[in-house]
Order: C-alpha cells, then sequence, then structure tokens
C-alpha cells in the first residue's frame, strides 16, 4: 500500500505497541519528513474516513502511540534541531529560544544544549522520548517543583491539521480571547485533538553552576510530608536557591527497584537503599547560581531531616554530577520497575492493571496517601511530585479480580480528588489507560 506523495508504508510490529505493552493493529504507516509531508498525510487519512495514531519514540506507558486501527504517523524523522537564538522581546541573558522538529529527542535536544551551558528543564527521565511527545503528553517530570511542566516552555508551534491547513501560533502571544475552539491544541491530549504539533519554538535556560541532591527515607508518609512543607518554605525565603526537585517516592516502589538491579542493567548504577521499616522516601535537588546561598539552605536541611525522624544513616546525599545522575536513575527505575511489573501481568496473565494519576491540594496529601495504603485492594507502587500534590500510582496486580477492584479503587481516587478540588492529573495524556 503507498502513496507518491505520503508514502504510506506497511506497518512492522513494532509500531504496533509503545511501553504499554498493549498490541494494537493498523493498515499502514507513515514516517513523514517535514510538516508538509504530516499535512498531506492527514489530509489524506481525513479524505478516506480514516483514523489517526500519532506516534514519536513509543516510550509512553499510557498507550498514546498504539494504533486501534486506521493509520499511524510516526514523527521520528522530524527531528530537525536548529540553531538557539535570543528573543526579540527578550532583554535579559537567561534564556534562549530553539526550533526543533517534534521528533527530536530530549537527549539529541540536551546534547545541542549543554555544550553552549543551557537547557531544557522538564525532565521526564527518559531521554529517548521525543520533544513533541513530552509538551503533548503534559509530561511534568522531576523538576516540575522548580520548573514547571513542559507545555510552559513553548513559546510557538507550528500545527498540522486534519484537513490539511498548516498554522504557526506563537503560543506565548496570543490574544486574550484566543481559546481551543480557535485551533485544537494537543497539549495533553497525544494528538487526540485533531492538531499535530509537528515543530516547536521552546525557551531553554542557563544551566545552574551549583547543584545538590539528596535522597531521604522516613518513617511514616506523614513526616515525609512534613520533610516536604519545610523544604518548600525554606526555598520561598531564598530567592537565589531552587528547590528544583521534590519526589515522594513509596518503600513498594523503592524495594522494587532494589530486587531489579541485578537484573537490569541500567539500574545498577542506582545507590542501595535500606529502605527497611520505612514508609517512603523523598527525593530532593537544589540548585542555583551563588554557592553561598546553596551552602546556607544545606545547613538548615540536617534539622529538618531531624524533626521529621529521618534516619540520618540511611540518607543518601549526592554533590557530584555522576552521584545525582545515580539518584535521578533511581526515579527513572521507579516507573520502568512499575510498568514491567504490569508488562509481566499481561504476558502471563492476560491482564494489564491500572495506572492511576491524580492531584490534590498540599494540605489533603497526608489523608489522601493514608487512603491509597489504608484501601488499596492490591499492591502498588505510589510515587509523585509531592511538592506539587501529583500522584502516581502502577498497580499490580495478581488476577483479573485484583485488577478490576484496582480499577474501581482508580476511579474512588478521581472522585476523591475531585471532591478535595483537585482532580484528574494531566501528565501522560488521557488515552486508552487513563
Amino acid at each position: 500500500m503507498g502513496d507518491v506523495q505520503i508514502n504510506i508504508k506497511e506497518i512492522t510490529e513494532e509500531y504496533l505497541s509503545d511501553e504499554s505493552a498493549l498490541p494494537g493493529y493498523a493498515d499502514g504507516i507513515c514516517f513523514p519528513e517535514n510538516t508538509d509531508e504530516v499535512s498531506r498525510f492527514l489530509r489524506y487519512a481525513h479524505e478516506i474516513g480514516s483514523p489517526v495514531t500519532i506516534q514519536g519514540s513509543r516510550t509512553g506507558i499510557r498507550a498514546g502511540a498504539v494504533p486501534h486501527g486506521g493509520l499511524v504517523c510516526n514523527l521520528s524523522k522530524l527531528n530537525r534541531i536548529d540553531k538557539a537564538t535570543k528573543a526579540a522581546r527578550d532583554n535579559s541573558n537567561d534564556s534562549l529560544l530553539i526550533t526543533v522538529g517534534a521528533g527530536a529527542t530530549l537527549s539529541e535536544l540536551s546534547e545541542a544544549l549543554d555544550v553552549a551551558g543551557w537547557f531544557f528543564p522538564p525532565n521526564p527521565t527518559e531521554d529517548t522520548a521525543t520533544v513533541g511527545a513530552v509538551v503533548a503528553t503534559g509530561s511534568m517530570g522531576g523538576r516540575l517543583q522548580g520548573y514547571g511542566c513542559a507545555a510552559n516552555y513553548v513559546e510557538a508551534v507550528t500545527l498540522a491539521e486534519k484537513d490539511g491547513a498548516i498554522r504557526r501560533i506563537d503560543w506565548q502571544c496570543r490574544p486574550a480571547s484566543f481559546t481551543r475552539g480557535q485551533v485544537e491544541l494537543p497539549f495533553g491530549e497525544y494528538g487526540d485533538a485533531g492538531s499535530v504539533v509537528t515543530e516547536l519554538t521552546l525557551r531553554v535556560v542557563r544551566k545552574p553552576q551549583f547543584a545538590f541532591m539528596l535522597f531521604a527515607l522516613f518513617t511514616g508518609d506523614a513526616s515525609a510530608c512534613d520533610f516536604a512543607e519545610s523544604a518548600v518554605r525554606m526555598a520561598e525565603c531564598l530567592p537565589e536557591v531552587k528547590l528544583a526537585q521534590l519526589e515522594y517516592i513509596d518503600a513498594e516502589a523503592i524495594r522494587a527497584v532494589s530486587d531489579m538491579k541485578n537484573a537490569v542493567s541500567e539500574f545498577q548504577q542506582i545507590p542501595e537503599i535500606d529502605s527497611a521499616g520505612c514508609a517512603c522516601g523523598i527525593l530532593l535537588e537544589l540548585t542555583g547560581d551563588e554557592e553561598d546561598a546553596l551552602l546556607a539552605a544545606l545547613e538548615e536541611i540536617p534539622a529538618m531531616l531531624d524533626a521529621a525522624g529521618a534516619p540520618a544513616d540511611r540518607t543518601i546525599v549526592a554533590e557530584t554530577a555522576s552521584e545525582r545522575t545515580r539518584l535521578d536513575t533511581l526515579r527513572h527505575a521507579v516507573i520502568k520497575a512499575g510498568n514491567m511489573k504490569r508488562t509481566e501481568s499481561l504476558r502471563a496473565h492476560g491482564f494489564l492493571s491500572p495506572i492511576c494519576d491524580i492531584v490534590v491540594p498540599r494540605d489533603a496529601l497526608r489523608e489522601t496517601l493514608a487512603k491509597i495504603k489504608n484501601e488499596s485492594p492490591c499492591a502498588r507502587y505510589t510515587y509523585g511530585h509531592i511538592g506539587a500534590g501529583h500522584i502516581h500510582m502502577h498497580f499490580t496486580a495478581r488476577t483479573q479480580e485484583e485488577s478490576d477492584k484496582a480499577e474501581r479503587f482508580a476511579r474512588e481516587l478521581y472522585a476523591h480528588a475531585t471532591n478535595l478540588g483537585g482532580g484528574a492529573a494531566s501528565e501522560f495524556g488521557g488515552k486508552r489507560r487513563k
């Protein structure tokens, strides 16, 4: 099957799934190399009434890249990265603009920026993910606390729409009257809205000169929440210091990663963690350009940990770049370990346990974490951006009955979060597993 202009090919098994492990099916696949080719493909699919699945590098765990019939548009060849330039309306020297294709990966972007001392702050930990997918799925990543979500760094986008139209939108300078109804932007939708981001102009910032990370264990979730609140208050009083990461990881997730260290090569660099008797851990990162200010913040941390009852002899401190990379790998390993367990269930038993992502007000975290631990119908890994009230759960059911109960419990949690003034987190997009 093919077309001279759009070159639709027979699809192979490689492109019928993603990290969710859910299988799919499709009639064909296209690998456009520029916006015009995406536009022609979308117009053709629209004219023949075919559904379209948009793919990046298929690293998602929500089946966003898994086709369910129709055609696949894989954007991996839209990986151009232009030279960074200063924004005409930005008089500061703290940010630059760089235009990239939606198929460029985070590692490719990082490599292009790192040599000049710049970086793209959102940190989903999966560096083979494409920039377009990171924005489209509403990704927040580990540095949400200090830098916000990926969409905040989008200055402009080029969109190919299903009728073949191409639009360039200065996203940060759009009129106040601009609404989703005028053009369906797929931020947080993974392309479901009918428009495909093919190119993005991103704002990148200077890498901080100094950074410090630690991973501390806590005997209870309440004490971890106390420490998190203290860390947020400390950062608010020290404007020269940025609280870049504040990530919660429960003991079940920590043990799962530890158990898999010898089986998964990328996990082997993670520090040894003795979580016996502990309920959870918190990963904290502080950054800044003034060393004295960062040192002043570090002097406050031991007292904060002591007040929260954190075992001092089991706190892991990372000051060098390689040590910080090892702790960053821990967070990525938590996500990967949860997904590996769910994939094992799918292959062995034919079902895939649910995933739940919620956001609640910070003052409701203790209540919510207690509900999860006390009422969850099966094992699960819980982690998230504790400073922002974002909680992720990977349920690891052993039977279909447990999985069904976990699905019902996830719906209860969405209702619980909504009643508190929160709701379903936008991260990872919508799609089939949310």
